[in-house]
């Protein structure tokens, strides 16, 4: 569901992680186990919960496709799998505006098709 969610929402980006085999569950699986509970700051990840327990689960797709596109200039670069974990994990414990996070996933939430493949 996130690898073709993220072609739609990102092509480079989806390209460039599908040429060195970095697939979602390396790093969506602790995302989607405890709802970013382990990789945002608390005051973070609060808000994604707030949104979570209001919209349901299609949030969690939101925010993990936040996450990439915030990381996707750095992912970019990577050149090979290992680099995409330590990126990943350093953009998420960084991220302390909640606010900015929340546009993002406005962003997602309002690119076509995207949302309506999480209902």
């Amino acid at each position: 569901h996130l690898f073709h969610q993220l072609k739609l929402y990102s092509p480079p980006l989806f390209l460039h992680l599908e040429t060195l085999n970095v697939m979602p569950s390396l790093y969506a699986t602790p995302w989607f186990l405890c709802i970013f509970a382990t990789d945002l700051p608390i005051g973070t990840c609060m808000r994604v919960w707030d949104a979570f327990f209001l919209e349901g689960p299609r949030v969690i797709f939101r925010t993990a496709l936040s996450l990439l596109k915030g990381a996707e200039n750095n992912l970019l670069q990577i050149s090979d799998m290992s680099e995409s974990q330590t990126i990943l994990k350093k953009y998420c414990r960084q991220l302390y505006d909640a606010d900015e996070l929340m546009k993002q996933m406005k962003q997602v939430f309002y690119t076509q098709g995207i949302d309506s493949m999480t209902s």
